[in-house]
C-alpha cells in the first residue's frame, strides 16, 4: 500500500549543530524537533522566516525562542 506521505529527506547537520541541538533544554528540543521534522517532509514550520536576502529561499530562519535559533535548508534534490 502506497504512503500518502511525501517522502521524508534526510538532515545534513553541519559543524557541531547536532550536539547544540541534543544540549538544549528539553522543551527547545522538542520546538526545534518538530520544525526540523517539517522541513524534512516539505513543509514550512510555524514561525519560520526566510533566513536573509541574497540566500535560497529553500534556508529558514525558525526563532522560536528567545535564547536559541536555528537555520535550516529545505532541500529540494533528491540526496541518495
Amino acid at each position: 500500500m502506497p504512503s500518502s506521505l511525501p517522502a521524508r529527506k534526510p538532515l545534513l547537520w553541519v559543524g557541531s549543530s547536532r550536539k547544540a541541538l541534543q544540549l538544549m533544554p528539553d522543551d527547545e528540543k522538542d520546538v526545534f524537533g518538530s520544525a526540523l521534522l517539517d522541513v524534512q517532509y516539505g513543509d514550512v514550520p510555524h514561525g519560520a522566516k526566510p533566513f536573509g536576502e541574497g540566500l535560497p529561499r529553500e534556508i529558514w530562519k525558525i526563532v522560536e525562542c528567545a535564547r536559541f535559533r536555528m537555520a535550516k535548508q529545505n532541500h529540494t534534490e533528491d540526496h541518495r
